[in-house]
């Protein structure tokens, strides 16, 4: 028997994912062929579920004359803690992805890039106090073209 508590746990899940199914992106060819190169990736999340993986290719932005920055939005829960990963191809010290976290009102929350210092952190995790819009934004740092993949992964 379902109750009120699992149902509300499951509503709660599925507005979760909801946003991220009838996400708009542009579908860009895949800069890479490599699987071992996701699952690698996607190993990072360790004991948070995976919940959305995005592939951004920059040369393939540039091609298109589109600013080379994606940003992506999505709706995160309150209570739930968010882990964020990056992962580049052929990463050198000129060619690293940045992620950036924005809130609501797209002020910057937290990057994988702190320019004060100039250090480049390849993860992070996001506490969720406010249930709300979520902005991901995804640049390399000094690259004329780049590739690589960000996973989310999700701790209820």
């Amino acid at each position: 028997m379902i109750t009120s508590r699992t149902y509300l746990l499951n509503l709660k899940f599925l507005l979760l994912l909801l946003p991220l199914l009838f996400h708009p992106a542009i579908i860009f060819p895949d800069c890479s062929s490599n699987d071992l190169f996701f699952d690698n990736c996607a190993r990072n999340l360790n004991e948070y579920t995976f919940l959305k993986s995005y592939q951004f290719d920059q040369s393939q932005l540039k091609k298109l004359g589109l600013r080379p920055t994606v940003k992506y939005s999505s709706i995160f829960s309150k209570g739930s803690e968010y882990f964020f990963s990056v992962c580049n191809e052929n990463r050198t010290d000129n060619n690293k992805m940045i992620l950036k976290l924005y809130d609501s009102n797209e002020r910057l929350i937290t990057s994988t890039y702190d320019p004060v210092f100039n250090r480049y952190f390849s993860k992070f995790k996001f506490p969720c106090r406010r249930t709300g819009v979520y902005y991901i934004e995804f640049s390399f740092q000094g690259a004329l073209d780049g590739c690589g993949a960000g996973m989310v992964g999700i701790k209820m």
